[in-house]
């Protein structure tokens, strides 16, 4: 059985505020004005991402931290990479979709029976629309 996500306190309170401060023009998830996006503050939105990417970058140091096909190392081109090719039906199934199944590994220890390695964006891309990757070719003296 899976494990609840934990509740964000600040969370409930926004969610409970969240259509008086839209009303307002405020802040869905604070309540400060004025919004700089459909329904941030500014202060919010750094927060997120400051928040988000810290959670990318734990979850794939966990993984490896760096593209198991061509060694890249740059966070920002990494991702994850479902080997056993069924991410999309996973999520589904699971019902978790972008940084929330960041967040779904992390909770759960970074589960190693899933399949998941860590690509670039290039390897993964590759893979996904001929098969392979360059560097696979590369290595076999192809």
């Amino acid at each position: 059985m899976s494990k609840p996500l934990k509740q964000n306190p600040n969370a409930v309170r926004s969610r409970k505020n969240y259509h008086a401060w839209m009303s307002k023009g405020a802040c869905g998830r604070c309540g400060r004005t004025p919004r700089v996006s459909k329904t941030r503050c500014a202060k919010c939105l750094v927060e997120i991402l400051i928040s988000r990417r810290a959670l990318k970058v734990r979850v794939i140091q966990a993984y490896g931290g760096k593209c198991l096909c061509c060694g890249n190392s740059v966070f920002e081109f990494l991702t994850l990479e479902h080997s056993n090719k069924n991410g999309s039906a996973e999520r589904k199934r699971l019902h978790v979709f972008g940084n929330e199944f960041y967040r779904w590994l992390e909770v759960r220890g970074y589960p190693k029976d899933l399949g998941l390695t860590v690509l670039c964006m290039n390897c993964n891309f590759s893979k996904g629309k001929y098969g392979y990757c360059p560097h696979e070719r590369e290595v076999a003296g192809g």
